[in-house]
């Protein structure tokens, strides 16, 4: 039997009359009496064929899903409670019914067996496609997360994407379950009218009696960098200039309360996400901070007054020191507070020994990634250590890159050929010096040109290019002092300038010396503990997600994950104290094939399995130890109906 046969049986509708017929068949009937005996009693195949299909075309109606696209072929028990699930796995129940209602109610034999033998390869192929959509593999790393994530909708015909917010949503907020809610994310619009629509198609799409279970997380999508293929000569201009119309999008949208009626109050904060190596924290600053600092005009309280954030941050680096220096722009530039959250922070909680060793003490970066962690690692240990041998290496290291980079030659310090962006009249020296560099790290949360933004800003009357230009700069001390320094000012314009791109991209590498690891280890783990400390004083939580940090990070069980480092107040573990709030989370469902339900269960057995040495912690204290996670999580929602509760 070739495809195209089986394609035809499949297809072919007279297979019911077909079967009739063969009931008819005493023989036939006695030889398949288990198959044919639920069928027996039944007043019409045909009829109840007939009205299976007529509630089908009637459920799929109410989405939008047109009658051609409706393949299912008999009732289902269960489709009252699962619509979407009933509906969406018609096509393959019917492929399956069809395939074994020709294997079991032919005549021809070989027939038979050669249509089983292609059941048989289709089974096959369908895994082997499972595969490809699923991340079953044993690679690790963000890269390979990514190749997964961009092919989960390839393959969903337009006609049921409405079906991809029901299922997503309806199965996880079951009906049966108490307190249950979920976040959906998604990426933020051009316009308000087109986020409104999203939104009408997101909230019609699900059942009423859930919708005040769901949320809504605009979610900012990092991207590589190419401005200085074009005329720019701003970093990531072209990602800022995206996120500034998606913000003031989201500004406009949350101004206008009357016509996108309740919609307003269902996004309640907003996120960044993807490849942290392709964008970092300063990208995004500005526009975090235009929206959680502009105005709400009106009494309207159907909204939060303030948009909630949480960015993923400490899971994609180059190295712990660089994943570390990401988290600590985060807190910086974004202004990250109580009841904010990090996604991931892999790098808070990473053995830094082990992680060391298993590449050899060697670091492999771009120039200007190991020249900003030199300064910002040499500016930590003075802080948290005081001045020690290993500040000589980073300043030594610093000088010899900051070279190579900023490519300064002393005879040759008027470079005129970089546009100013923040200097008012003329160019300054440049300073090899680290303390400059650093107050030249801070400004990086500050609009690239926000010496302009500043000015401008006092010609302008209120509105919403007003509420953007006050975002332009990071309000802290810190920064105020950085601002005030012309030679960091100079640095911050270098570090944007088009000419110096090709320096940047550069990447070198080197070995830690010997007789410096031990002290490098100890200053990382310092602050990690320091880092991990601010989180705790400061109340922001950290969202965990097991499987996805297993299969993307560095553990090798489950029962490593950073979360034993994070909280573990109750359980027995060979960690410093924390108690972070955390929660558990599924991350991409689809990519990595779980449920909430398993990740609290992969984490429970994984930590009864496998004791750490003189550390073992009871089931009951486990159990009670997931307990607290879960009501953390609870607490940690970003919710309109949880803000109303707390202002009652």
């Amino acid at each position: 039997m070739t495809k195209s046969q089986l394609v035809d049986i499949i297809n072919n509708k007279s297979v019911f009359n077909e079967l009739q017929k063969n009931l008819k068949d005493q023989d036939l009937y006695d030889k398949e009496k288990e198959i044919y005996s639920l069928l027996k009693d039944a007043p019409s195949l045909k009829q109840l064929l007939d009205e299976s299909h007529s509630n089908s075309v009637k459920e799929a109606l109410k989405y939008g899903i047109e009658e051609a696209y409706v393949l299912d072929y008999i009732s289902v028990e269960h489709r009252v409670g699962e619509p979407v699930t009933n509906l969406v796995m018609a096509s393959e129940r019917k492929l399956l019914y069809n395939i074994f209602l020709k294997i079991y109610s032919g005549k021809n034999q070989q027939e038979d067996k050669d249509t089983a033998t292609l059941l048989y390869a289709y089974l096959v192929y369908k895994d082997m496609f499972r595969h490809t959509i699923l991340q079953l593999n044993k690679r690790v790393g963000f890269a390979n997360f990514v190749q997964y994530e961009e092919l989960k909708t390839e393959f969903i015909l337009p006609k049921y994407d409405k079906l991809i917010y029901k299922a997503a949503i309806e199965g996880f907020v079951n009906k049966n379950f108490k307190n249950r809610f979920v976040e959906a994310r998604i990426a933020p619009k051009s316009t308000p009218e087109d986020l409104t629509k999203t939104l009408e198609d997101i909230y019609s799409s699900i059942d009423g009696s859930v919708q005040n279970n769901c949320s809504i997380i605009l979610h900012f999508i990092k991207k590589r960098d190419e401005s200085f293929q074009s005329n720019a000569n701003i970093r990531h201009n072209a990602l800022r200039n995206d996120i500034k119309q998606q913000a003031q999008a989201i500004y406009k949208f949350r101004q206008n309360s009357k016509e996108n009626g309740n919609f307003v109050g269902r996004v309640v904060g907003i996120d960044a996400a993807n490849s942290e190596i392709y964008a970092r924290p300063e990208v995004f600053a500005q526009a975090f901070r235009f929206l959680r600092g502009h105005e709400i005009f009106g009494t309207d309280k159907d909204r939060p007054d303030d948009l909630n954030i949480t960015y993923h941050v400490g899971e994609d680096f180059l190295d712990i020191a660089d994943g570390l220096r990401a988290v600590d722009e985060a807190l910086i530039f974004l202004g990250l507070k109580n009841g904010d959250r990090i996604g991931h922070a892999l790098v808070l909680g990473t053995d830094v020994r082990t992680y060391y060793k298993k590449r050899y003490d060697t670091i492999v970066e771009s120039k200007q990634v190991i020249l900003d962690n030199m300064a910002w690692l040499y500016h930590k240990c003075i802080r948290l250590k005081g001045f020690s041998p290993i500040c000589g290496f980073f300043e030594t290291m610093f000088h010899h890159y900051f070279r190579d980079v900023f490519n300064w030659n002393p005879k040759d310090d008027d470079d005129k050929d970089v546009e100013l962006l923040t200097n008012e009249d003329e160019r300054v020296e440049i300073l090899d010096d680290i303390n400059v560099y650093y107050l030249s790290w801070l400004l990086r949360g500050n609009s690239p040109t926000f010496g302009t933004d500043l000015r401008t800003l006092r010609d302008l009357s209120d509105g919403i290019d007003k509420q953007w230009l006050k975002a332009s700069i990071n309000h802290r001390d810190d920064v105020y002092d950085a601002c005030k320094n012309v030679n960091a000012r100079e640095l911050y314009d270098r570090y944007h300038s088009k000419q110096l791109a090709e320096n940047y991209n550069d990447v070198d590498s080197f070995t830690i010396p010997r007789k410096y690891r031990e002290e490098f280890y100890q200053l990382l783990e310092l602050i990690q503990q320091d880092m991990l400390g601010k989180l705790e004083r400061s109340h922001i939580a950290i969202e965990c997600n097991p499987s996805s940090n297993y299969k993307i990070g560095e553990m090798d069980r489950y029962d490593q994950h950073p979360i034993l480092r994070f909280f573990n107040y109750g359980i027995d573990t060979p960690y410093p104290p924390h108690n972070i709030a955390v929660s558990i989370n599924t991350d991409d469902q689809g990519v990595f094939s779980t449920s909430l339900e398993r990740e609290y269960s992969l984490m429970a057995l994984a930590m009864e399995r496998n004791e750490i040495a003189g550390h073992k912690n009871s089931p009951r204290a486990i159990i009670e130890w997931l307990d607290r996670v879960r009501e953390m999580s609870l607490e940690q929602r970003f919710d309109i109906n949880k803000l109303k509760e707390t202002e009652s």
